[in-house]
């Protein structure tokens, strides 16, 4: 039962943090950024907010600095909708899974690119058998014509 209290509590958070940074934070320096989940600790008072930032790493840090600088405001918009008695602690952490997915799927497309190139008939990937020296079925020479 308790179990379900804390992941009930996550989705709330999760969706009122994402709201509140969408439709109340009106700073031009952030950036795109996507709300990814939300930890919290088993005894409800802290709790861990992933943040993914598209762009370089100039813009994630100017975005990360923002939302750090904006905590107080967002726990408090989000404490007001938010029933219960305590509101955890948030702390803004940088997500980085979303660059690790794409660059895994790069990969993975280029392994089987790789496989195909090695498996298709007439690649240039696979060694011509060697016709020249110690090869027994190979014709003889034939004497030069008398002439």
């Amino acid at each position: 039962m308790r179990e379900r209290k804390v992941e009930k509590l996550a989705e709330q958070l999760h969706r009122y943090v994402a709201e509140t940074i969408l439709y109340e934070l009106k700073d031009p320096r952030i950036g795109f950024i996507t709300v990814g989940r939300v930890e919290l600790s088993p005894d409800l008072s802290y709790g861990k907010v992933y943040i993914s930032v598209l762009g370089q790493e100039k813009e994630k840090t100017r975005s990360m600095g923002v939302l750090e600088r904006a905590r107080g405001f967002i726990q408090c918009q989000v404490a007001h909708r938010l029933r219960t008695r305590n509101m955890p602690t948030l702390a803004f952490v940088l997500d980085e899974s979303p660059e690790r997915s794409v660059r895994m799927t790069k990969l993975l497309d280029e392994i089987a690119r790789e496989r195909e190139a090695k498996a298709a008939p007439g690649s240039s990937a696979e060694p011509e058998p060697d016709t020249e020296a110690g090869d027994e079925e190979a014709e003889p020479e034939s004497p030069p014509a008398p002439g």
